[in-house]
């Protein structure tokens, strides 16, 4: 990307997008298949985000897809953009403090244009193909970066042995 966020690809698989370029699109096959990327420039706190981009999800596919995650897995700290169990496009918060749903089904085997846009001042919208699917007064969000400051402690245990960091 143009602002150093590229990703690593972990089980993806290239494959053609929308238009029918090679290898400009992934395809995601495993619940371990994802893109992992920094949280670097990306909005924390309650500050204003648009996240967007096209998906095609497969029509058989059931429970709950992913699209894009970021933030700390705790009760309120990250944003989730995902489709649900139904289908249908929705926002969260991590542990679905907040939520925003559509009631539009895009688990089709068709390509959709999908956006999250939040004005950081509590106004919160989602669209589908560029038509307003769901919107929300009062989102006030606290994404806060994978790992928040303080002190960790590490166990790695394998055949060898265990071994235990603090720091």
């Amino acid at each position: 990307s143009g602002n150093a966020n590229n990703g690593t690809v972990i089980g993806a698989d290239l494959t053609s997008e929308r238009l029918g370029d090679a290898n400009a699109a992934y395809a995601f096959g495993d619940d371990g298949d994802r893109i992992d990327i920094n949280h670097i420039g990306f909005p924390s706190g309650n500050e204003a985000r648009t996240i967007a981009g096209w998906i095609n999800l497969d029509a058989s596919a059931v429970g709950d897809t992913t699209i894009f995650f970021y933030g700390h897995k705790a009760a309120g700290k990250g944003f989730v953009l995902r489709v649900d169990g139904a289908g249908n496009l929705e926002a969260n918060s991590w542990g679905d403090d907040k939520e925003l749903d559509s009631s539009t089904t895009i688990r089709d085997g068709n390509w959709h244009h999908v956006a999250f846009t939040s004005d950081g001042a509590g106004a919160a919208r989602l669209y589908i193909d560029g038509v307003l699917v769901g919107s929300a007064s009062g989102w006030v969000l606290d994404t806060q970066p994978g790992l928040q400051s303080g002190t960790y402690r590490c166990v790695i245990t394998n055949p060898g042995g265990t071994l235990t960091s603090d720091g």
